[in-house]
């Protein structure tokens, strides 16, 4: 165990409850096949109704954080499926 400056003793910070709920977030938001996630999974806090369906900011964001918690696919065909969804929403002129 470290210590602090003081010599009192530090505690480590057990992140394994955080990354588990982060991981059941993205299975929520995920719409079956490889790649496809929403963006949302409920109303607006007003009650507004937003788009539950597949959607370029939730597979990006998916995309971003299963490569932050390394549990993006290994396989390439899964990679190739991720990089088809992902151009999918891409204007093919201009990549944005």
């Amino acid at each position: 165990m470290q210590s602090r400056q003081d010599g009192q003793p530090t505690r480590a910070l057990d992140a394994r409850p955080f990354l588990d709920r982060a991981v059941a977030i993205l299975d929520r938001h995920a719409l079956g096949a490889p790649g496809v996630y929403a963006r949302f999974t409920r109303d607006a806090p007003d009650g507004s109704p937003r788009d539950r369906g597949p959607n370029p900011y939730g597979a990006a964001a998916a995309a971003n954080l299963l490569w932050t918690l390394d549990r993006f696919p290994e396989h390439a065909s899964e990679r190739r499926d991720w990089v088809s969804i992902l151009q999918d929403w891409q204007d093919p002129d201009t990549g944005a």
